[in-house]
């Protein structure tokens, strides 16, 4: 009985160790790419890590922009990056933890078929649209 207990001790030890490690990793992600308490693009520049892409979506004829943020943390199972939407106000529509497993998400946006967009470009819309422009 000895035996089996050792010979089992040493995977289920670097099972556990793995868990953890993933866990460690899921959560500090999950925190810090919520856009709890998230209202405004400003909001959003200020308190995230800085976007990697952005894709226009025009929906029921008005324009959306996506701003895709990175997955930080290396142990992260993730299908595709976390993504936040914003009209041409600056107004936070819609965000997603995990673009590639929210069904959700992909099926209300279809990001699949927006087009890159420069996030200098949104920021200026985002000023002229202040000044009334």
């Amino acid at each position: 009985m000895k035996q089996i207990w050792r010979v089992l001790a040493a995977p289920s030890t670097l099972f556990l160790l793995g868990l953890c490690a993933w866990i460690g990793c899921e959560v500090p992600h999950a925190r810090s790419s919520s856009a709890d308490g998230i209202a405004f693009y400003g909001q959003y520049r200020a308190s995230m890590p800085e976007p990697q892409a952005m894709q226009k979506i025009t929906k029921n004829g008005e324009d959306f922009y996506v701003c895709f943020g990175p997955v930080r943390m290396p142990l992260i199972l993730r299908s595709g990056p976390p993504a936040y939407v914003f009209d041409a106000h600056g107004n936070l529509v819609d965000w997603t933890l995990d673009t590639g497993d929210d069904s959700r998400f992909s099926s209300a946006w279809g990001i699949e078929q927006g087009t890159d967009f420069e996030i200098e470009d949104y920021e200026k819309l985002l000023a002229q649209n202040r000044k009334g422009v």
